[in-house]
């Protein structure tokens, strides 16, 4: 009788040590999908910001075929990890079109083999591996080269 109780509270215990862990990480998660909604996002933007002509204006010619483009807005704050990719949150093809953005290329999509997937492919889930943010700065190291 008195190992059937032990056992009991022991269930009892990680029971309810299960159900805190699953709680927190509920409440985790509902906060970080309130602070990316699109809504939220169109509010810290100056709509400026967002419009075509400042698109047009900002983006920049490739140099070459296939090169990534460059991100023409600040990315400061943005966070891309395994759990999450903000940059998604304005250029997935279901939204994109609402945030006036660019949505992600369809060769995204496709894994190493040529098989097209749902979401973003693993490969091309870290946007930072080849897009980097515009920027006019001075050159760190000068060049006689004109």
């Amino acid at each position: 009788m008195n190992s059937s109780r032990r056992l009991l509270r022991a269930l009892l215990v990680t029971g309810l040590i299960s159900l805190l862990v699953i709680t927190a990480n509920v409440l985790t998660a509902q906060g970080l999908e309130n602070k990316l909604l699109p809504g939220a996002i169109l509010d810290l933007l100056d709509s400026d910001e967002i419009s075509a002509q400042e698109q047009a204006v900002n983006r920049r010619i490739r140099e070459y075929p296939l090169k990534a483009p460059t991100i023409p807005h600040s990315v400061e704050g943005f966070r891309i990890n395994k759990n999450l990719n903000q940059c998604l949150v304005c250029h997935a093809p279901d939204v994109a079109p609402l945030m006036k953005a660019p949505t992600v290329a369809a060769s995204h999509f496709a894994d190493r083999d040529g098989n097209y997937l749902a979401n973003v492919a693993p490969r091309r889930y870290f946007c930072y591996q080849c897009h980097v943010p515009q920027t006019i700065s001075q050159p760190l190291v000068g060049s006689s080269k004109e």
